[in-house]
C-alpha cells in the first residue's frame, strides 16, 4: 500500500505530499552576549570558518542602524580611517589589531544604562570590507542602579599633621570615598566629579581598593599647606547611585621653603642608578630628579643662569607629564614630595648626571631658589660570557586557554600566549627573559637590559606563559655572571597570529 493513493481511482486527483522545509543554512557566527549590567557587558563570538579573520564589536543602537542603512563596507572603513588617525597607524597594523580568527571574546565596561546595543561579527579582509553577512545579538543595559543609603561623613583633626574622616551610613550598599587635592577636582560638578572618580580609578584598577561597605573611619594626611576634597557616593557596576558628598580639609603650612636645604647623593648599582635626597625640613613640599650633565650644560648656555635653565626644565617636565596624565594639578600631584626620598632609575654607562631639588607651591612654582647637586660620572659597562639560550617556544591563542580554565588564565583573554624555555650558561649566575611587542633587534644593548629588569617577571625563570599582543614580538633574555657584569643579549624575532597558533592540548597546565 501507498500512503495517499489508497481507495482513489485512475481519474482521482493525487494529493501530493507535503515537502519538508529547506535545512536552515549556519550563519558564520555564533555569538553568546553575558554578563549584562547597566554598563557591562561579555561578548563571546565562535566563527564557523575558524582560519577567516572577521571583526567583533559592539554598537550602539544608532550605529547600527545607520551601519544597516549606508551598508557595513561603509561603516567599517569609516571606523578603519578614524581608528588609522587616532593610533598614528597604518592602515595593515590597524587592520591586524582588530581581525579576529578562531574564538574570541571581549569585555566593555563603558556602556550606558538602559540603552539597546548589538554584539555583532562580520567577516573582513586584507582591504576592510566586509567577506561574510553580519551577525548581530540585541541586548538592553540594565537601567541605573539607585541606592537609598544615606552617606554621611565627618571630619576631625587634624592631630599631628593626620585627619580623621568618619564615615555613617543607614545601610550595607557599597560606597566609594577618597581624596584629592581640591586643584585636581576644581570645575567638576557633583555628578561629574563621581564619574570622574569612577573613571579615573577603573583606569588604574583601583575602584575595590577605594570602595566599602558600612560604617568606614579613615585617617587621611597630605601635603603641607594644600587642600583636599573627600568625596564620597553610592557605587554599584560602574556607576554612582547616590549623589556625591564632598568636604574639604587644608594640611598646616610647611616651614620656610627658603631655608630648606637638601643633602643629595646618588649611588650606581648593575644598571640602577640610586637617588637619595634628605631635606632639613620634612614639612617642605619639593620637587627632585636627575639630569644628565650634557642637558644641563645646553640649558645653561640657553637661559645664562642655573635659576632660569632649571626653571625651564621643570616647566618642560611637568609639560611632558601633562600629555600622559591630564592636567597640572594631577601632575604636580604625582610628582611632589615630603620628606626624605629615595628612587631607582636606569642609566647610560659612563655618563656624567646631576641632581637638583627644589621646594614648589601647589601649582608646581618654585617657592624657593633650586639646590643642585655636584655631577657623577657613572661607570663603564663591562661585558660577560654568561649567557642564555633559547631551547623552543610555542604560541597558543589566550582566549583558548581562557576557556580550558577561566581563573588560571583570565590574563590570556583576547591575547597570545607564548610558552617560551631557555637555557642560562654554567657560568650565569642570574637571569631574565621575557616577550615585547615589535622588533627590537636595532635597540640599544642598555635599553633592552633596562626593559628586561623592569618587566614583570622574575628572574632565573627557565620556562614562562607569557600573553602578548599579536603580531611581531621580541623573545629577549640576559643573563649575568658572579661579579654583576652582564653578557650577550638573546634576540628573537618572532611573529604571532591566531591562524598559526597551536592547538592547546585538552590536558594543558
Amino acid at each position: 500500500m501507498v500512503l495517499g493513493l489508497t481507495n482513489c481511482s485512475d481519474n482521482d486527483p493525487v494529493e501530493q505530499p507535503t515537502p519538508p522545509p529547506p535545512a536552515p543554512s549556519e550563519t558564520p557566527f555564533t555569538i553568546d552576549v553575558k554578563d549584562v549590567t547597566a554598563t557591562m557587558v561579555t561578548v563571546e563570538v565562535a566563527p564557523l570558518d575558524t582560519k577567516a579573520g572577521y571583526y567583533m564589536d559592539v554598537l550602539s543602537e544608532a550605529n547600527f542602524l545607520e551601519a544597516q542603512k549606508s551598508g557595513i563596507d561603509s561603516y567599517l572603513l569609516w571606523m578603519i580611517s578614524n581608528l588609522t588617525e587616532q593610533q598614528g597607524l597604518t592602515l595593515e597594523e590597524t587592520l591586524k589589531m582588530i581581525t579576529s580568527y578562531g574564538n574570541d571574546g571581549f569585555y566593555l565596561t563603558s556602556l550606558k544604562p538602559d540603552m539597546n546595543y548589538y554584539a555583532i561579527a562580520v567577516g573582513i579582509n586584507e582591504q576592510g570590507l566586509s567577506t561574510t553577512e553580519v551577525v548581530s545579538v540585541p541586548f538592553r543595559t540594565l537601567p541605573a542602579p539607585e541606592s537609598e543609603n544615606q552617606i554621611d561623613v565627618t571630619i576631625s583633626g587634624p592631630e599631628e599633621g593626620v585627619f580623621t574622616i568618619d564615615v555613617t551610613t543607614t545601610n550595607d550598599d557599597p560606597y566609594v570615598i577618597t581624596s584629592y587635592p581640591s586643584k585636581v577636582t576644581e570645575g567638576f560638578s557633583d555628578e561629574e566629579i563621581a564619574a570622574w572618580v569612577i573613571s579615573n580609578n577603573m583606569a588604574w584598577g583601583a575602584i575595590d581598593q577605594i570602595t566599602f561597605a558600612g560604617n568606614k573611619t579613615l585617617r587621611e594626611s597630605g601635603k603641607s599647606g594644600w587642600t583636599y576634597e573627600v568625596i564620597a557616593f553610592g557605587y554599584s557596576a560602574g556607576l554612582a547611585t547616590t549623589p556625591a558628598i564632598r568636604k574639604s580639609y587644608t594640611m598646616p603650612e610647611s616651614g620656610d621653603p627658603a631655608a630648606c636645604t637638601f643633602d643629595m647623593q646618588l649611588e650606581f648599582e648593575d644598571f640602577d642608578m640610586i637617588s637619595t635626597v634628605r631635606p632639613s625640613d620634612n614639612s617642605v613640599v619639593y620637587i627632585h630628579d636627575v639630569m644628565e650633565e650634557a642637558y644641563y650644560q645646553a640649558i645653561l648656555a640657553q637661559y645664562g643662569s642655573s635659576e632660569e635653565a632649571l626653571k625651564a626644565n621643570l616647566e618642560a617636565m611637568i609639560s611632558s607629564y601633562i600629555a600622559e596624565v591630564g592636567t597640572r594639578a594631577q601632575v604636580v600631584e604625582m610628582i611632589t614630595t615630603m620628606g626624605p626620598l629615595h628612587f631607582d632609575m636606569r642609566y647610560k654607562a659612563t655618563t656624567e648626571y646631576r641632581q637638583w631639588s627644589v621646594p614648589v607651591d601647589p601649582d608646581g612654582k618654585p617657592a624657593a631658589p633650586f639646590s643642585i647637586g655636584e655631577k657623577f660620572l657613572s661607570p663603564k659597562e663591562v661585558n660577560s660570557t654568561a649567557s642564555l639560550s633559547l631551547k623552543s617556544w610555542t604560541c597558543y591563542n589566550g582566549t583558548d586557554l581562557y576557556n580550558l580554565d577561566p581563573e588560571m588564565y583570565k590574563g590570556f583573554k583576547g591575547f597570545a600566549a607564548v610558552a617560551i624555555e631557555v637555557e642560562p650558561s654554567a657560568d650565569a649566575a642570574e637571569w631574565w627573559s621575557y616577550i615585547a611587542l615589535d622588533d627590537l633587534t636595532d635597540r640599544a644593548r642598555v635599553t633592552i637590559i633596562n626593559n628586561l629588569l623592569m618587566a614583570p617577571t622574575e628572574k632565573n625563570l627557565t620556562t614562562q606563559l607569557i600573553a602578548c599582543y599579536w603580531g611581531t614580538n621580541t623573545i629577549m633574555g640576559v643573563a649575568k655572571d658572579e661579579y654583576g657584569n652582564y653578557g650577550p643579549l638573546l634576540m628573537e624575532v618572532i611573529e604571532l597570529s591566531k591562524e598559526t597558533a597551536t592547538p592547546v592540548p585538552d590536558n594543558f597546565r
